[in-house]
């Protein structure tokens, strides 16, 4: 610890964030004094500064009344706004890209010729017959899907297409930023993480509300007691600090519940509008699927044009 001990002492009290960073409020839970090292340091009438630097360090600590459950409240605290961006900022790509799917009017056009072509090929098959819809899943397996002269893909057929009827259909990533930040985003989470992660932030809260009462309590004791283990001149804005951060981090969740049940509409709704069950669908699978389509699409148009060229 660079820090004077003192200094570490007096933040704690003041709630000096320049100098409580996440990495040291680590450090200092888990080199802070236990129950036997603060009765010694209780007992001690000696010079502080005959102490060692590590009791120097444990002795002053241990005069900030609830120090170690200061210091969970306050890593909690200075951890939950980059957690809320996480979670948010997962939300809020999940809702955009659900939207883009849903209202593209150039994917709507390419889905179309997609199910127009797969019924021209299946045209006179008395046991495949006539599709109104085909699986989203399908559209990654366009590129192995071979025409009848084994000559080319279904893909390459249908990136024709468009090119030669619908030329302004080949932009259509444009009406779909936010589907291959979606593919990423639902690798490693989904809404079921998501509401993990909510349901823990919401009790972690709780478990620092309990911490901000029970600090004033033992506060109140101290003083009343008469301890050396209380405020050496400064002012103590734990209960000011914590008490202004559980309510406004109380109305984030709750802006954050709102967001997650918006998006499960939108994408509930984006998924039934492609004619799959919301239920049996993954988010993962959704995205990502159309996320290789597109990619895939526009390499095979590519491949189009060099073909052309020569």
């Amino acid at each position: 610890m660079k820090r004077k001990a003192v200094d570490i002492r007096d933040a704690l009290y003041s709630i000096d964030e320049n100098i409580l960073k996440p990495e040291v409020l680590r450090q200092l839970l888990a080199y802070a004094p236990n129950s036997d090292e603060v009765e010694r340091y209780d007992a001690y009438t000696g010079s502080v500064s005959s102490l060692s630097k590590p009791d120097q360090f444990g002795y002053q600590i241990s005069r900030v009344p609830g120090f170690q459950q200061r210091l969970q409240a306050l890593l909690f605290k200075v951890n939950f706004a980059e957690k809320v961006e996480e979670v948010k900022e997962s939300l809020k790509c999940m809702k955009k890209a659900s939207q883009e799917l849903r209202q593209s009017k150039k994917l709507a056009k390419v889905l179309e010729l997609v199910l127009a072509m797969g019924n021209h090929l299946n045209k006179g098959n008395q046991r495949v017959g006539q599709a109104a819809a085909f699986r989203i899943k399908f559209l990654t397996e366009l590129d192995i899907t071979k025409t009848s002269d084994n000559r080319s893909t279904f893909l390459h057929v249908l990136a024709n297409a468009v090119h030669d009827n619908f030329p302004d259909v080949l932009k259509m990533r444009d009406e779909l930023p936010s589907v291959p930040d979606a593919a990423k985003v639902t690798e490693s989470v989904s809404q079921q993480t998501i509401s993990e992660d909510l349901a823990e932030l919401r009790k972690v809260l709780q478990d620092a509300k309990s911490i901000v009462d029970k600090i004033r309590d033992i506060s109140e004791a101290v003083t009343k007691a008469g301890s050396q283990r209380q405020m050496m001149g400064c002012e103590d804005r734990f209960q000011e600090v914590m008490g202004h951060f559980i309510s406004s981090a109380s109305d984030e969740i709750q802006s954050l519940f709102s967001l997650q049940n918006s998006t499960l509409e939108e994408y509930n709704e984006m998924v039934k509008y492609f004619g799959e069950d919301p239920k049996d669908s993954n988010a993962n699978n959704i995205f990502a699927s159309f996320a290789q389509f597109i990619t895939k699409f526009e390499k095979a148009h590519h491949q189009n044009v060099l073909f052309k060229r020569h």
